[in-house]
């Protein structure tokens, strides 16, 4: 066996050695030519490494090398037109002459632009389209290039204020925890539905939160990516842009492209090294506590007061007194190697990974290893396919949060200063030497494969497939060890020692066929026909074990225990739609489009037939008509467009189930069926429907660029939960379409260039998004509100308002404000009046982007996020006031016994508050050394970078005595609505050093 192994190890290592080797020189060379050049920027006179030249009409292409360099072999004698393209800068094409046996010389100078209406777009479109014909707003995020600038350590923190209409709402600064992702607000009451769908490379990925819980924050699926991997990321924003993905796109579409081959003559290597240390950013509030005198009497519960007078104020801070033991300052390093090469027909990139994180807590890390290979492979003019393969493995530990009694942050705010708790003095509960204890950790192994071919048999007829899996397999365990300090501190049960073990996985599986049909119609007419079809199957299953009194801590298999439990779970969902779509173009400025698709999922059950989802859209290029006659606009680009996309419920909710029981008959337990879900069988899908009105345009020769968009978004036939009538004889409620939900706003994005010289460049992006969600109606439910809340009842779902907005109840009051208070010194909350405070999402997002680079060498980078208008419910603030007694208000030796008063009272209007906020999210400063000084070292590149994130911050959350809180922070898991912060661990701050290299 180990002979084989070593041939098949042997093996792998000579057919990765034959990828490597730079591309053959074939003996027909000789009857052919070579195009070569050099690529620069018109103003600096800079090479610009990377821009892409291709021989229009071939498949013959290259990238610039770093001196700006290229050279196209093999070229077959003849006329042709060159194009050179790259992001930011305008395309050019000039002609050449190819002769046998010679090389042909052709130099570009490219001149930037903010606005690239030939840019390629993908998402959305039945096939590649350029930008100019596409109605609707397609944001792109250059993730290569802010790799390079500010390195990520998730995909998801590209997301933050990079495209306007985005958001990353973040849950927690813990390693590894999750987030949200909302696109143009909420329309929809249904958790998973909120969520955009992601693609990978045209694959339908698993995204969102994974397991987590209100005591312990999930992960995300989206760490399975490593950043170093991905080129570019294009986003749209409603129903208007996704009616292509049918039934579950109403939420918005992500596409994530990882990166290519390069035909460069050579390999590339790149190879970065990346150190840096997480450490705790915000101020931890002091805790109070006022000793009286029955206190000073009761030396054993309040050693604190013993000795002391009435009216003395006792101040602590466990969490802050306690270091290293509650909080440490958390090591991370990343390393990754790729190679990109290949030849004329066939090329790859190859990429590995390893991260380490340590969290602010001492059991919470994330780690993460994996390798990608991508091929591409052209076998001939009219066909080429690619094949995209990954790997990833990652483990985590998770510590105790939020609502955990056990958590450090719970019991280290809650403690009262000199009051005896039942592990310590000053700790509310456990002590942060438990907490440490507690092993929660997970392991993940995850497949993307991708299929994706190409196939023009005619001029006029394209065709393209997607086939490919996401498989990710994770393994959560949950492990206690014998208790051995007789108090069991963790409960009776896992005082014996237990173990539990759940194993989910998830399959999920696309095929997505689009064809198109060019047919030109005269001199100014040209004819788009589109048709193509989706498949997307889901497949869930989990198995769970629990093992309870285990014989030894290192034997902690559940079958060794002395008591064990299964169970398992499993469901499917498909969803498959088809569509048509015809596009008419007049004179190449004029673009008109119109779809439709048709779709059906598996979750509305036999019974349901298919739903249609129109679209519409029409764009034109103003500028390019004679009558425009404006020399201060460079480009002007009028758009609109019109659409509809779904929303799926969960599985089985349209179908009546029972599921299985124990009931006893004459002493003996038999098994039984027991009604599970009522059902629905006329359950439909969510339908989104939106309108969108824009314009794109450039100013002073491309150096400012604007991009305007309103939309209108209407989500009908909204999925709710409603109580299942007490007259069916079942329980519990069922899933029905009622409602109407609103969504409307504005998105502003301009980028610029400042001042474009030779020696200094100065580049600007800024992104605005202005968010207004309203419950229009309950439709025919017989529901006036729905109240909810952590805590406190301070959520509705109330028509006329935002979804989940902020209602408050405040103490009864005089005329002149003042509280009333009763006999007993309380004061009484009015419960009959509440008041509307604000939404739960930000109404305004603006993010700031500077970049600044100096003499070509040195760029300075820095990102601001800001966003305002909702609010946060400060539930630890009220838990402290009314519970625990040391909050700062309740005593306050010089405010007047009504603050005391009210803020121990049941209202909770003084503990919501506005969360608007500005971060300085991302700061860095990179050196680029000279060409000479990198050759030195035999490198073609070299680079050095200092950032920093989430370094400063400003903010209007301010409940602990004016020190600012992190208004970001989310105390669910879940996708929900439910929103506050109780004990929720801030954003942290984060320093790297990284070193990059490309040889």
């Amino acid at each position: 066996m180990r002979k084989k192994s070593v041939r098949f190890s042997a093996a792998v290592v000579a057919a990765l050695a034959l990828l490597l080797l730079p591309p053959p020189q074939w003996a027909e060379a000789q009857q052919t030519g070579t195009v070569a050049g050099e690529v620069t920027d018109v103003r600096t006179m800079r090479p610009l490494a990377g821009a892409q030249i291709q021989v229009v009409g071939t498949t013959r292409g290259t990238l610039a090398a770093q001196n700006g360099t290229f050279e196209i072999t093999n070229v077959a004698p003849g006329t042709y037109t060159v194009r050179v393209q790259m992001l930011g800068f305008r395309s050019e094409e000039q002609e050449v002459q190819v002769v046998a046996g010679q090389t042909a010389t052709v130099d570009f100078q490219l001149t930037q632009t903010a606005l690239a209406l030939d840019e390629i777009v993908v998402t959305g479109q039945a096939g590649e389209a350029q930008r100019r014909s596409v109605g609707n707003a397609v944001s792109s995020i250059s993730a290569e290039r802010l790799q390079e600038i500010a390195p990520q350590t998730n995909v998801r923190t590209m997301f933050q204020a990079r495209a306007p209409g985005l958001t990353y709402l973040a849950n927690s600064g813990q390693a590894g925890a999750g987030g949200r992702i909302r696109i143009r607000g909420s329309g929809s009451f249904v958790a998973g539905n909120q969520e955009p769908v992601i693609y990978i490379d045209g694959v339908r990925m698993q995204s969102g939160n994974l397991g987590g819980s209100t005591l312990v924050q999930p992960t995300s699926a989206l760490d399975n990516l490593s950043p170093e991997d991905i080129e570019s990321i294009e986003v749209i924003k409603g129903p208007a842009a996704s009616t292509l993905f049918g039934a579950d796109a109403a939420g918005g579409v992500i596409q994530i492209f990882t990166k290519r081959g390069r035909d460069a003559g050579r390999i590339q290597w790149t190879a970065t090294f990346d150190r840096g240390q997480s450490a705790w950013r915000t101020p931890i509030p002091d805790n109070y506590f006022t000793c009286t005198q029955a206190r000073i009497n009761n030396t054993t519960t309040f050693p604190g007061c013993a000795g002391q007078s009435v009216g003395t104020l006792l101040v602590g801070n466990p969490i802050e007194e306690e270091r290293p033991v509650t909080l440490r300052d958390g090591n991370n390093h990343r390393a990754t190697l790729s190679a990109r090469g290949g030849g004329e027909f066939f090329n790859y990139f190859l990429s590995l990974e390893e991260s380490k994180e340590q969290g602010v807590y001492n059991n919470n890390f994330f780690n993460r290893r994996g390798g990608r290979a991508n091929f591409n492979i052209t076998p001939s003019e009219t066909f080429n396919f690619a094949v995209n393969l990954s790997l990833s493995r990652t483990h985590n530990m998770m510590n105790w949060a939020n609502n955990s009694s056990n958590s450090i942050l719970r019991n280290g705010l809650r403690g009262r200063p000199g009051v005896m708790g039942p592990f310590r003095e000053d700790w509310r509960g456990m002590t942060p030497e438990l907490s440490n204890m507690y092993d929660n950790q997970r392991w993940s192994e995850r497949h993307i494969v991708s299929f994706q071919a190409n196939w023009n048999p005619l001029p006029w007829f394209t065709n393209r497939l997607s086939l490919g899996l996401d498989k990710n397999d994770r393994t959560n365990q949950v492990f206690y060890e014998i208790d051995r300090t007789g108090r069991a501190p963790f409960g009776a049960v896992n005082a014996t020692g237990t173990i539990s073990r759940s194993v989910p996985t998830t399959h999920v599986y696309t095929f997505d066929y689009a064809g198109t049909v060019r047919r030109s119609l005269g001199m100014d007419w040209e004819s788009n026909t589109s048709f193509g079809a989706q498949l997307n199957r889901t497949e869930f299953e989990s198995h769970s074990a629990f093992g309870e009194g285990l014989v030894a801590d290192r034997l902690n298999l559940v079958s060794q225990a002395a008591i064990t439990t299964g169970g398992q779970s499993r469901s499917e969902q498909i969803s498959a739609g088809f569509f048509v779509q015809q596009q008419m173009v007049w004179r190449d400025r004029v673009y008109g489009t119109v779809a439709v698709r048709v779709d059906d999922n598996s979750a509305f059950g036999e019974d349901f037939s298919v739903v249609t989802y129109p679209k519409a859209q029409l764009a034109w290029v103003v500028s390019e008509e004679d009558f425009f006659r404006f020399d201060w606009v460079d480009e002007f680009r009028l758009r609109g467009a019109f659409g509809q996309a779904g929303s799926a419920p969960p599985p089985f909710e349209a179908d009546r189930t029972f599921s299985p029981a124990v009931t006893t008959v004459d002493d003996q337990s038999v098994n039984q069926l027991a009604t599970a879900s009522f059902g629905n069988p006329d359950l439909k899908a969510e339908t989104g429907q939106e309108i969108e009105l824009g314009f794109d345009a450039s100013f002073l020769n491309g150096r400012m660029g604007v991009e305007l968009t309103y939309y209108n978004q209407r989500t009908k036939d909204a999925l709710l939960q409603v109580p299942v009538p007490i007259s069916s004889g079942w329980t519990g409620s069922r899933w029905t379409n009622v409602g109407e939900i609103a969504n409307s706003g504005l998105e502003l994005m301009i980028t610029g260039t400042p001042v474009y010289g030779r020696n200094v460049l100065w580049e600007v992006n800024a992104t605005l998004a202005t968010n207004q969600n309203e419950l229009v109606s309950f439709g025919d439910a017989p529901i006036e509100e729905i109240a909810f809340g952590s805590f406190a009842s301070v959520q509705r779902h109330r028509e006329g308002y935002p979804l989940g907005g902020y209602w408050a109840v405040d103490v009864v009051r005089d005329n002149a404000g003042n509280p009333v208070l009763n006999a007993n010194g309380s004061a009484t909350v009015d419960f009959d009046n509440e008041i509307y405070m604000g939404p739960i999402l930000p109404t305004r997002e603006i993010g700031l982007s500077n970049t600044v680079t100096l003499f070509g060498n040195l760029s300075l980078y820095a990102h601001l996020d800001h966003k305002g208008g909702n609010k946060v419910w400060c539930a630890i603030c009220s838990i402290r006031s009314r519970l625990d007694d040391n909050h700062w208000e309740v005593n306050d030796p010089d405010a007047p016994p009504e603050q005391r008063a009210v803020w121990t009272s049941l209202q909770t209007k003084t503990h919501i508050w506005d969360g608007d906020f500005l971060k300085l999210r991302e700061i860095s400063a990179t050196y680029t050394l000279p060409t000479e000084w990198a050759g030195a070292v035999r490198a073609d590149r070299m680079s050095f970078t200092l950032a920093a994130r989430d370094l400063w911050m400003w903010t209007k959350y301010t409940p602990y005595r004016g020190e600012k809180a992190d208004p970001e922070v989310q105390f669910f898991a879940g996708q929900g609505f439910s929103t506050l912060d109780y004990a929720s661990t801030p954003m942290t701050r984060r320093l790297t050093a990284s070193v990059r290299v490309q040889f």
